[in-house]
């Protein structure tokens, strides 16, 4: 079931736990954002449209540094009825719009969604481009399209901490700055990709 085919006779129980859920994650990360330290460099770092990329393991870094990428943003997210709290939470995060889908969930189509999305809005967008399930460091193909139909540059992210701590409980691992700490943001340069440009070329075998 997805979150936008659940039964219309639970969708009450539904809608109250995705949003009491969500609002919660949404209280933590602001939480956890207001302890920590939080730099930004690199000469990707401007404020018009781009496609930031990250791995799946920065998720928690992103989070908390969303208020440094450029706004507003629309995503693509995974669209399985367990994944309305984030949704929800995704929301409060300043995502005004999402693309529902994901790799064998109509991965696809969301896809062509989004590049129409990025294209009327005049947003970016953030890639986990080894998700949503890795392997991990291995980029996926996503970006590269968007970048080819957008003509949007990708700028790749990456994260430095001075403690953090690691969830080894998933494939990603991802990682979680500890409160108190400095938080850097690497945005690397833009890279544009071209219509006569091979995406094959670019992406990692897996």
């Amino acid at each position: 079931v997805r979150v936008d085919t659940v039964p219309f006779w639970l969708k009450p129980w539904f809608n109250l736990w995705g949003h009491s859920t969500g609002t919660l994650l949404s209280a933590l990360i602001a939480r956890r954002r207001r302890t920590l330290n939080i730099d930004s460099i690199g000469p990707g770092l401007h404020h018009t449209p781009a496609i930031y990329c990250i791995w799946h393991e920065d998720l928690v870094h992103l989070f908390v540094s969303m208020p440094h990428l450029h706004q507003p943003q629309v995503w693509m997210n995974h669209p399985m009825w367990y994944m309305k709290p984030v949704h929800v939470f995704l929301a409060q995060m300043g995502i005004t719009k999402l693309a529902l889908g994901s790799t064998g969930h109509g991965g696809q189509a969301a896809l062509e969604r989004l590049v129409e999305l990025l294209q009327e809005s005049g947003a970016s967008t953030t890639l986990a481009v080894d998700g949503p399930n890795g392997p991990p460091y291995h980029l996926r193909k996503g970006c590269l399209y968007l970048a080819q139909k957008t003509g949007l540059p990708i700028i790749p992210i990456r994260f430095t901490c001075t403690d953090e701590k690691r969830y080894p409980f998933n494939w990603d691992k991802k990682r979680s700055p500890k409160p108190g700490s400095r938080l850097t943001v690497h945005f690397g340069a833009p890279i544009y990709l071209g219509p006569e440009d091979d995406i094959a070329d670019f992406v990692d075998p897996v």
